[in-house]
Order: C-alpha cells, then sequence, then structure tokens
C-alpha cells in the first residue's frame, strides 16, 4: 500500500523539490522551498523509521526508502562543480 492521500501529497511535493535540487542545485530554490525540502525530508524520513518499525507493507518502506535516500542525495550530496 501506498501513501494515504494526505501523505501522497506531501511525498509528490518531497519528490518535486528534489528533482529542482537535482537540476539546479540548492542554490538555485529559493529560500522558501529550501525550507520546505527540509521540512518535507524529516517528514518522510520520521514516515520510513515508523514504516520500517512497525509497519506491514514492505511496498510503502520501499518507496520511503527510495525517496529518502534521493532526498538525502540532494540535501547532502555532492556540490555541482
Amino acid at each position: 500500500m501506498l501513501p494515504g492521500e494526505g501523505e501522497t501529497a506531501k511525498w509528490q511535493r518531497l519528490a518535486e523539490l528534489v528533482r529542482r535540487a537535482e537540476a539546479v542545485g540548492l542554490t538555485g530554490l529559493p529560500v522558501r522551498e529550501l525550507e520546505e525540502l527540509g521540512r518535507l525530508y524529516r517528514q518522510a524520513a520520521l514516515a520510513l523509521a515508523r514504516e520500517s518499525t512497525h509497519g506491514r507493507d514492505p511496498r510503502l518502506t520501499e518507496y520511503l526508502n527510495a525517496l529518502v535516500a534521493r532526498a538525502h542525495s540532494a540535501v547532502y550530496g555532492r556540490r555541482r562543480q
């Protein structure tokens, strides 16, 4: 089972921000979006931890793991040259 409707919108927004950060770098994002990226990344990481511990749906765990990994890479990965 993938995320519920409320969480789906959050995760889609996070994926959109990650795509933009990958394309233009963090410095190419407005401050408001940087803050939103950080907030949604932390929420997704928390949801992944909760799902990994208490979840029963491996597809949801896999989905969140991939999303959190991409967000982590966008935030903490190598800077674009």
